[in-house]
C-alpha cells in the first residue's frame, strides 16, 4: 500500500489505524481508498440513524410528554410503523404505541386477528434519551385491561 485515505479521518500509515474525532449526529458514510501505485480499491460503510417505536401499557396520563414515551416498557428501532408489538395491558391501563409522525397515521391495528379500534392521543415534540428531537404520534387501545396482547400494525 502506497496511498490510503478514509473519509474525514487521520490515518496512521505505520499501524494502519484511523482516528475520527468528530461527533456523529446524522447519517454518515465512510469510504476507505487504498492504492499500491498501480491499482486502487475502495470500500464504503454507512452509519444510519433510526428512530425507535415505543410501546407498553399505562393509565392515561394528565400530560403526554417525552417522559411518558420513555416510560413505556418496550422499544425497538424501526423504519416504519408496521410490525408486531407484544405487551401486557394491566388492570385499568391501556396499550400505548408511539412512533415518529413521519411514519404516517395508524390505520390498521389487529389484536388476536381482529381489527381493533385505537384512539389518537395526538402528536408531541419528543426528545429521546440521546437528546434527539422528533415529532411523535401517540395512540392507545380503545379498551383497557386487555391482558397479554399482540398488536399487529400494517
Amino acid at each position: 500500500v502506497t496511498t490510503q485515505t478514509l473519509t474525514d479521518c487521520t490515518i496512521n500509515a505505520n499501524s494502519r489505524t484511523a482516528t475520527y474525532t468528530n461527533e456523529i449526529s446524522s447519517n454518515k458514510t465512510f469510504t476507505l481508498t487504498v492504492g499500491d501505485g498501480q491499482n486502487t480499491a475502495s470500500k464504503s460503510i454507512s452509519i444510519a440513524f433510526r428512530n425507535k417505536i415505543y410501546y407498553g401499557s399505562s393509565a392515561i396520563p394528565s400530560n403526554f410528554n417525552s417522559a411518558f414515551i420513555l416510560g413505556l416498557s418496550k422499544n425497538k428501532f424501526a423504519t416504519s410503523k408496521s410490525g408486531s408489538f407484544s405487551i401486557t395491558v394491566g388492570s385499568n391501563e391501556y396499550g400505548f404505541i408511539a412512533f415518529p409522525s413521519s411514519f404516517g397515521t395508524l390505520t390498521s391495528v389487529k389484536i388476536g386477528g381482529f381489527d381493533t379500534d385505537v384512539t389518537s392521543c395526538g402528536n408531541i415534540s419528543f426528545t429521546n434519551s440521546s437528546g434527539g428531537v422528533a415529532t411523535y404520534s401517540i395512540y392507545r387501545t380503545g379498551r383497557h385491561s386487555l391482558g397479554a396482547i399482540t398488536m399487529v400494525i400494517s
